[in-house]
């Protein structure tokens, strides 16, 4: 009776909003009479074609019953062949997976932690009206500032060299000030644990805990009122999961039409009652009442609108399958579940295999008649001669037996099963899609090995992992960060910012040398060609925070200046060289004027003194 009190509970908590799951058809429904009956009438009717012969291209034969539905045993004795039987992994089941095999953590885990390990790079340019220094006063000016004092004097701003790449402080201290807010909500391991929520369960939420003024979490996010973004929480889906959808748009005009539109929150993980503190009194049984908008034990149910969540939704193979999944798609294990069991079957069997991998034999005369039945005193010799056998076998180290007994010890065969053993691994490999490497966290050996290549291989899938499934919700919850106007642009979004995933693919200091030395022969290159310049070289590879090996950042605007400036500068210097040659002309003209008017009218004679003048000193008397 206490049993199923137990189950009927334990029923009544899972059904907590009514919903139950509906379980596969156990049989095909190509397989139904009805069905059969419909596609024997459209079969050949004359002569003695059947259903099977009719529709089926392939190898038949009566004799030995290969590609006869009947005999076949790779048929499995079914038309058409063997079907494929969907099993529903629960939420219970999946966590128990998870967590009781270490093969399945790795499952789990493994390709999240490949997807965050580096993390990404936040990179934000103002537009080119921020650049403009009277309009104001930099990128992304504080809400409520102060204008600007006026200049002393109206002195002009000294100009750019051109050519010369401005190293942009504004978009970098935004950057900073972004990559410090998503530290403060912890996104790299709340983003962890989503993706690993959604291979596990099929899909995962982050409930984005943004202030836009009000408390209803079922009305839409109004992102243009965002205070402030406080707190991001992952939350696990699954048809049975805390998250599912609840109602969907339902409007083929709309470009979310199919997709859910309010979630279901549920609680099944978090003490729904506040447990007294040390000391905290308890007043007629009743505990404290808990504070918060949900009451004093909190909630069991919380509806959500689906613009308030960071939705990865999983894989399902149709809208169909994701109603059914009620708004997610299958489990990792829905896959994997028995390629894994049959591989934890193998190692099972290699344990029991070894304990048996030496199993000695003992002939004995007149054995089987000792242990006839009703021959207790036989069974008692037996029993003593073995007992006697274990003794000596301890004690002596060796094992003393009669003339006409004889013992031996057979060996257990063990080859050929390591070959079997990589097999199994290689097919749970491809089933989770990831190298043996690293699922088995093994380094590749042997002749053949190609470890390396498969890491990149690898290292690809995970990028494109990353665009898809990381990438949008990073970049909308760094989208609602700029516009809170309490974040780092005080809600002023830039015109211009990404998102870039760092590298995962990490290469050695000789192979970083080796890689420095090959983008510094290339930049001389285009240094001697021309192609670009020593500013632009420098700006790339030198203006960050570190070292940059990728394509060079052309300045075209500083290009153009250069080009106007060399056009002004080419018109100016024509202007004073034919400023310079008019007035050599004219002056040339002057001087050729000044000694024609010479030759034509010369200068007066100077009057010649009169020899006859009387001298000094007669002169003098006479006066």
């Amino acid at each position: 009776m206490a049993r199923w009190k137990s189950r009927r509970r334990a029923k009544v908590q899972d059904q907590v909003d009514g919903y139950e799951p509906k379980a596969p058809a156990p049989v095909d429904s190509w397989t139904q009479p009805e069905v059969l009956d419909e596609l024997a009438t459209r079969a050949p009717s004359s002569g003695d074609a059947r259903w099977d012969q009719a529709n089926l291209d392939g190898f038949r034969n009566e004799l030995t019953g290969i590609g006869t539905w009947e005999k076949d045993k790779a048929l499995g004795g079914r038309r058409g062949g063997m079907s494929f039987e969907l099993n529903f992994i629960s939420q219970v089941a999946a966590e128990s997976r998870w967590r009781g095999s270490d093969l399945g953590a790795r499952l789990i885990e493994t390709i999240p932690d490949e997807m965050t390990r580096e993390g990404w790079d936040v990179q934000v340019q103002p537009s080119d009206e921020d650049d403009e220094a009277d309009e104001k006063e930099d990128a992304f000016p504080r809400a409520g500032a102060a204008a600007p004092p006026p200049p002393v004097a109206a002195a002009p701003m000294p100009e750019k060299h051109p050519g010369e790449i401005d190293v942009d402080d504004a978009g970098i201290e935004c950057a900073e000030a972004v990559d410090a807010k998503l530290e403060e909500l912890d996104a790299l391991q709340v983003f962890w644990e989503a993706l690993c929520y959604e291979r596990a369960y099929g899909g995962a939420a982050i409930l984005v805990g943004a202030d836009d003024g009000t408390e209803d979490l079922t009305k839409p996010l109004d992102e243009d009122r965002i205070e402030d973004v406080k707190h991001i929480t992952a939350f696990y889906g699954g048809w049975d999961g805390e998250m599912v959808a609840w109602s969907w748009y339902r409007d083929v005009a709309d470009a979310n039409y199919g997709k859910p539109e309010m979630y279901m929150l549920r609680n099944l993980g978090v003490p729904i009652a506040k447990i007294p503190a040390p000391g905290e009194r308890v007043v007629n049984n009743v505990l404290p009442p808990m504070s918060g908008p949900n009451g004093s034990y909190g909630p069991l149910i919380t509806w959500v609108h689906e613009s308030r969540l960071l939705v990865f939704p999983g894989v399902a193979a149709s809208r169909r399958a994701r109603v059914q999944m009620r708004g997610w798609g299958d489990s990792l294990f829905t896959r994997v579940d028995q390629v894994l069991q049959q591989y934890d079957q193998t190692w099972a069997g290699v344990a029991n295999l070894m304990t048996d991998f030496a199993q000695g034999i003992l002939k004995i005369k007149n054995l089987a008649q000792n242990l006839m039945a009703n021959n207790k005193a036989g069974t008692g010799v037996v029993r003593n001669r073995g007992t006697a056998l274990n003794m000596g076998r301890s004690i002596a180290g060796l094992m003393m037996i009669d003339a006409e007994e004889d013992f031996k010890r057979e060996m257990a065969s063990l080859s050929g099963l390591p070959e079997v053993l990589q097999q199994f691994a290689l097919r749970l490999a491809a089933a989770a899609g990831m190298p043996v490497s690293l699922l088995m966290g093994q380094a590749p050996a042997g002749l053949n090995a190609t470890g390396d290549s498969e890491i990149r291989w690898f290292y690809d899938r995970v990028a494109s992992w990353q665009r898809k499934r990381m990438l949008p919700q990073l970049k909308r919850l760094v989208g609602l960060i700029l516009k809170s106007k309490q974040g780092p642009t005080e809600g002023v979004e830039p015109a211009r910012w990404s998102i870039v995933n760092r590298p995962l693919y990490q290469m050695s200091a000789s192979e970083k040398a080796d890689r420095y030395l090959k983008v510094a022969q290339a930049d001389a290159v285009y240094l001697t060609n021309s192609v670009v310049t020593a500013e632009e070289v420098a700006a790339t590879r030198f203006a960050g925070s570190e070292y940059n090996d990728g394509p060079i950042t052309v300045d075209f605007e500083g290009r153009a200046e250069m080009a106007a400036q060399d056009e002004a500068d080419k018109a100016a210097a024509e202007k004073a060289q034919a400023a310079q040659v008019q007035l050599a002309q004219k002056q040339q003209a002057e001087l050729h004027a000044a000694k024609v008017e010479a030759t034509k009218n010369p200068p007066a004679a100077a009057p010649e003194a009169a020899a006859t003048e009387e001298p000094p000193e007669k002169k003098v008397a006479a006066e």
